[in-house]
């Protein structure tokens, strides 16, 4: 159901983000309307955990396109199905991709796809504890809003802004901790003069946690 390969080139830098989304509409396009018909369904799922079985046994062997390929069709199929009932048949591979290390990947695109999947997701881990505290310290951390590039590291911060606005009441058992962490990005940002990544955002995340 998913190609197992193509022989594809992109540049692993975000300034290529545009051409890689312009190259992934047809992709888009072809499995959003295979998983509206229902009997598709458990074929595309299927398939998908498919390949992240695959990753988590050979990522040291897998390539860019193996990685991101994934991650890509789950957050559009999430799009696909907006009813909470079909969004559901994704719940078994989503806990699959989150059992991968994708962060330490070294490819921006890897990473915004990542990050893209933990915010579309929200609602499968919302009531864990562990998970929650986890996904926090990637968005508050340097493969988040710490993260070098500048542009990627304001689009993190644009979705933890949104993380946040959706989980604060389910933030209360780390609340002083998340708090705190959140004060010392801040800091950070501002002694390294960083207000590119959006001291704005970052604000706004306070404002939003505190409220």
């Amino acid at each position: 159901m998913i190609p197992t390969s193509m022989d594809i080139k992109y540049e692993n830098n975000i300034k290529e983000e545009d051409e890689y989304f312009n190259f992934r509409k047809e992709y888009q396009i072809l499995y959003q309307n295979i998983f509206s018909i229902k009997s598709m369904g458990e074929l595309v799922i299927q398939s998908l955990c498919h390949k992240f079985d695959y990753i988590k046994l050979n990522m040291d062997k897998c390539s860019y396109y193996d990685l991101e390929l994934p991650l890509f069709l789950m957050n559009c199929l999430h799009q696909a199905r907006k009813d909470q009932n079909e969004t559901n048949l994704l719940k078994i591979p989503f806990f699959q991709a989150l059992e991968i290390n994708f962060p330490q990947v070294d490819s921006e695109i890897v990473l915004l796809q990542y990050h893209d999947l933990l915010s579309r997701y929200i609602q499968y881990y919302m009531a864990d504890h562990n998970i929650l505290k986890f996904v926090i310290d990637i968005y508050l951390g340097d493969k988040g809003i710490m993260y070098p590039n500048i542009k990627l590291g304001s689009k993190f911060c644009h979705l933890f802004v949104k993380f946040l606005d959706k989980n604060k009441n389910n933030l209360e058992f780390i609340a002083f901790d998340t708090a705190i962490k959140i004060k010392n990005v801040l800091d950070s940002l501002v002694e390294c003069k960083n207000f590119s990544v959006s001291i704005n955002n970052m604000v706004v995340i306070i404002i939003i946690f505190l409220v």
